[in-house]
């Protein structure tokens, strides 16, 4: 890095503006005076917080830089504390880390140092450095890029407590005077800031100063101070806690659900040959969702047809032959008593090929998932192929907690906001509430409390959760709070 001589660039800001008969203001005394007032300012300031602050954005009176931030090497720890601008540190930004990468080496460096953006590796000033630091500033300028950068340690009884570090982005040198000023006052500023931090690491130490400060006193002169306010907020405490009106709320998770399940039946044992619907599809009442592999019905069909056609012909045969042996007539009576039971089972497995097709029973949307997977398994006479619902059917599920639900009953308002629309309510009325707790993983014993939905939005799907209230009473808080405890304090006995 390049050094370079410090020089005055030009007048401060409104230097050299006099007021009307005097003569005009020295710049050095100018500075002299912003020096001893940005002081004064900093030594008022009650925060190691408000110094960061102050240092990196209020700085900007003393001396005119572009960007400021700060470097602290306290507690044995050297860390970019502070930036311009910045509330907060972005942690993640690419700033942080070249700051922080600099910050262990530059507690070596004990003098100002200014800094041209271009690096000449024969630079005095840059030869003088620790490698690591050399290394580290190299990095930090390429990708900062500032016309000129300072560094001033903060030293304070030859302990150097933090850096502060300034950008110029004009090309023209940083004026001489601010910069001296700056250098003559850092001092100062280190001293107020070791001193804060001391005392915010150890309160007790303003204790060695003004006795009277210690706990007793410091409580006494809190009492004093805000004794008045500290009686008007708890009587406002008290107001709202007894006598303000409150809803008493109880409530949970609530769940979209079919009103009513609609189920369609396998009504005949067979295989599944091919499934012709897929989980969320509109369908009709009536439409054929899947059908059974008629392999085994056909060949039994076919079998019985056959067997009635062998029974006709043994009956022609035995009527030709009664002419010559008359037992050929019972032969054939019975032949066809034979054949009219076939000709029966016949008729019975024709009628049982309606029932190949699985159809649904109600016009709505198939809910069985993986639906699909289901061809070529085996089913029973009467066993559920899957569910249906019909959209303007719908409910809502509340769970709510068992040591809530005593409080709940048939007509009582609920107020459900659904998780596709937590700013939307949707006002219904409880008409069942289970008689029966159930155990539901993530919220324990609950109880099921079932509204109508008639009126949901075309969105409104099977399964979306969302949250339930329902409104119980008119009390206040005490109540409230008080109903809460109790709940606590049952469960905290169960462990004595």
């Amino acid at each position: 890095m390049e050094g370079k001589q410090l020089t005055t660039t030009g007048p401060l800001p409104d230097q050299g503006k006099t007021q009307q008969g005097q003569p005009p203001v020295d710049p050095t005394q100018k500075v002299l005076a912003l020096g001893l007032e940005v002081s004064k300012r900093i030594a008022e300031l009650s925060s190691v917080e408000e110094i960061y602050f102050f240092l990196v954005n209020d700085l900007r009176v003393l001396v005119e830089f572009d960007r400021c931030f700060l470097v602290t090497h306290m507690g044995g720890v050297s860390r970019f504390t502070a930036a311009g601008n910045q509330p907060e540190l972005d942690t993640r930004s690419k700033l942080y880390d070249e700051i922080n990468q600099i910050a262990p080496n530059l507690k070596q460096l004990q003098k100002a140092l200014l800094l041209s953006g271009q690096i000449d590796e024969n630079d005095t000033n840059f030869q003088s450095l620790a490698p690591e630091l050399k290394s580290a500033l190299k990095s930090y300028l390429a990708f900062a890029q500032p016309s000129y950068f300072f560094a001033v340690p903060l030293i304070h009884d030859k302990m150097v407590v933090a850096h502060l570090l300034l950008e110029f982005m004009d090309r023209t040198a940083p004026n001489q005077l601010q910069i001296i000023a700056l250098l003559h006052t850092a001092p100062l500023f280190a001293a107020v800031l070791t001193e804060k931090w001391l005392l915010e690491m150890k309160p007790g130490l303003v204790a060695l100063v003004d006795p009277a400060l210690g706990s007793r006193s410091r409580f006494a002169r809190f009492l004093k101070g805000y004794g008045p306010a500290l009686l008007v907020i708890a009587l406002l405490l008290t107001g709202i806690l007894f006598f303000y009106p409150m809803t008493y709320t109880v409530g949970g998770e609530a769940e979209i659900a079919p009103w009513d399940k609609h189920v369609a039946f396998c009504k005949m044992d067979g295989l599944v040959e091919k499934v012709l619907a897929s989980e969320g599809d509109e369908v009709e009442a009536g439409q054929t969702l899947a059908e059974l592999d008629p392999t085994e019905l056909e060949f039994k069909i076919e079998s019985s047809v056959r067997e009635s056609e062998l029974l006709a012909k043994q009956i022609a045969v035995a009527t030709l032959e009664s002419d010559r042996d008359p037992s050929k007539l019972a032969e054939a009576r019975i032949l066809d008593l034979k054949k009219k039971k076939i000709e029966n089972e016949l008729k019975f497995l024709k009628w049982q090929k309606q029932f190949l097709a699985i159809k649904s029973p109600v016009k709505g949307v198939l809910l069985t998932k993986d639906i699909e997977s289901l061809a070529g398994k085996k089913f029973v006479a009467g066993e559920p192929f899957c569910e249906i619902a019909i959209p303007g059917e719908l409910a809502v599920n509340v769970a709510v907690p068992e040591d809530k639900v005593a409080l709940v009953k048939k007509g009582d308002r609920v107020n459900v906001y659904l998780n596709n629309d937590p700013l939307k309510r949707y006002e219904l009325t409880a008409e069942e509430v289970s008689p029966a707790a159930e155990t539901v993983p993530r919220l324990g014993n609950v109880c099921r409390v079932r509204a109508r939905f008639p009126d949901a939005p075309p969105s409104t799907k099977v399964g979306m959760k969302g949250v339930a209230k329902i409104p119980i009473m008119e009390t206040n808080l005490w109540f409230i709070l008080r109903q809460r405890l109790a709940f606590r304090f049952n469960q905290l006995m169960l462990y004595f």
